[in-house]
C-alpha cells in the first residue's frame, strides 16, 4: 500500500470500518489491508548499532540512522565504519579525525562511551 491509502486506512479504521469495507475502497482485500496495518504498527525503528552516543546522534538526526550514507561523507568504507562503531576494535586517530570533521566534534566528545 501507498502511504496515502495507509494513512486513508488508519483513518477508516479509527471511525470504526471493517477490514473488509476498508480493502473494498482502496481496492485491495481486507486480509491484505489488515497485516499491512498491524506490520506498521508492531515495526520498531532499529536501533543503531553504534558504542557512542554523541556518533548516534548525529547519524539518526543527520543521516535518518543510515550508517552506509554516513561511512560515504566520511570517506570511509561501511565494513571500517560499522565495525569502528561497535566499539571491538581500537580507532586509529587518522579514521577518528575524518569522522569528527564530518560530525563537528571533539575526539573526546565523539568517542566517549555509554556507562554501563
Amino acid at each position: 500500500m501507498k502511504r496515502a491509502e495507509r494513512m486513508q486506512a488508519f483513518e477508516m479504521r479509527l471511525e470504526g470500518k471493517g477490514w473488509s469495507a476498508i480493502g473494498r475502497a482502496l481496492g485491495y482485500s481486507g486480509n491484505a489491508v489488515k497485516q499491512d496495518l498491524i506490520g506498521c504498527v508492531l515495526s520498531k525503528p532499529r536501533q543503531i548499532a553504534c558504542a557512542y552516543p554523541a556518533i548516534r546522534a548525529v547519524i539518526e538526526q543527520r543521516y535518518g540512522g543510515c550508517i552506509k550514507t554516513f561511512a560515504e561523507a566520511c570517506g570511509i568504507s561501511y565494513n571500517a565504519m560499522y565495525y569502528t562503531l561497535s566499539g571491538r576494535c581500537f580507532v586509529p586517530q587518522d579514521r577518528q579525525a575524518r569522522i569528527c570533521e564530518v560530525i563537528g566534534l571533539a575526539p573526546a566528545e565523539a568517542f566517549e562511551r555509554e556507562e554501563d
